[in-house]
């Protein structure tokens, strides 16, 4: 688990958080702190990443980047000691996009414990009034979260004008969007440093909110954002034809003055059926303990590998479109640590992989092994972490 030190950027903003639906939850979490599991924080602040352009659209593409990414990550900072210190100091020696990605993690996983919200949750869809926000947004069923995250490497986490900096950008951010867009929502800004010393937590500063409505329904935007994050993260690791369908179902609702009448209507085939699990999910991916997820191996060298995929549960909710289910679905944060996954290797990377032939069994286009996996369950039913050969 990682811990940070939560606390109001000052008297006055903590006055105007008070006036916050979720005061209660958050005058908590600056008591008691903010822990987030390993794999929750890289989910927020290094997977987030696919994108419409060459080289982040499909899995192959995107698998080829998550070891990059971590091996980068544990480059410029150390959660060893239980919470995340930057392994360097000055302006010189630390990364700017790495500062930043530490400050999305941070950010988004506070603001989501304190509305009780999972990574589904944070997905921009496409709606023109957000098209040149540089906010994250996600909503509850009542209001919209604009969140702004900034991140800083300091000296001393007790000193405010070593994040004067970040302060005076969310400011300048907010106001825009206030006075020349009519933006009256939640907008929230969150300021992690990052301390380079041994002994200090870091520290995730909250300020400055403001509540009003906004042009679109909050329960619809949700809906929405939950939709389209598993039907983006999904379509990387299968085709299964049910996406097709829900892809048709998201801009159905989207253009619907009454979303409403496709509540309850489940995914239909081409047979005017409704879809039931796509047995293509167990046969030709990575199955986690029989039925509980599917997913992919990822290799990241000297026989190490990272499994990515979600649970089985996610499929019966999005093809069954109650949408009760889809707003409330919400996994509670598991650690598998002994999970045997029936891998499936693909003929293609089989050589590249440096696994003995021995322990390989043929199965078409694929390898079959077992691997033993320490995984984690996220709130949104994602299933990640490392995994390794069973000799």
């Amino acid at each position: 688990m990682i811990k940070f030190k939560v606390e109001y950027y000052n008297s006055a903003h903590k006055k105007l958080l008070s006036k916050l639906s979720c005061a209660s939850e958050l005058e908590n979490v600056v008591k008691n702190g903010l822990e987030v599991s390993e794999q929750e924080f890289y989910v927020y602040s290094l997977f987030r990443e696919q994108k419409d352009q060459i080289g982040f659209r499909t899995y192959q593409e995107l698998k080829e980047k998550v070891k990059s990414r971590l091996e980068t990550f544990h480059d410029y900072f150390s959660i060893s000691s239980g919470s995340i210190k930057s392994i360097f100091s000055g302006q010189n020696n630390t990364d700017k996009t790495m500062t930043e990605a530490v400050g999305i993690g941070a950010s988004l996983s506070l603001a989501s414990k304190i509305y009780g919200l999972s990574e589904a949750d944070w997905e921009k869809i496409p709606i023109a009034y957000f098209k040149d926000l540089d906010f994250k947004i996600a909503a509850t069923d009542n209001e919209m979260v604009l969140l702004e995250s900034k991140g800083a490497v300091v000296a001393d986490i007790t000193k405010k004008a070593e994040i004067s900096k970040p302060l005076g950008s969310i400011n300048k951010k907010k106001e825009e969007q206030r006075n020349n867009h009519d933006n009256k929502n939640t907008l929230l800004g969150i300021i992690t440093s990052i301390p380079t010393v041994n002994g200090s937590d870091a520290v995730c500063r909250i300020l400055d909110p403001h509540i009003d409505d906004l042009g679109v329904s909050p329960r619809k935007y949700k809906l929405l954002a939950r939709l389209s994050y598993y039907y983006r993260e999904l379509r990387i690791i299968s085709k299964a034809p049910f996406l097709i369908a829900l892809i048709n179902r998201i801009k159905a609702i989207q253009d619907s003055s009454d979303y409403n009448i496709f509540d309850g209507k489940p995914l239909i085939n081409i047979d005017n059926k409704p879809f039931t699990m796509p047995p293509s999910l167990q046969i030709s991916k990575s199955v986690v303990d029989k039925n509980v997820a599917f997913g992919e191996i990822i290799p990241m060298g000297n026989r190490k590998f990272y499994y990515y995929g979600f649970l089985f549960d996610v499929i019966s909710v999005l093809t069954e479109q109650r949408f009760s289910n889809i707003l409330d679905f919400r996994s509670d944060d598991e650690l598998l640590p002994e999970s045997i996954i029936d891998a499936r290797i693909r003929r293609s990377e089989a050589r590249f992989l440096d696994i003995e032939e021995r322990l390989l069994r043929n199965r078409r286009e694929y390898f079959k092994i077992t691997m033993l996996g320490k995984l984690f369950v996220t709130k949104s039913g994602k299933v990640l972490g490392p995994c390794c050969i069973c000799d």
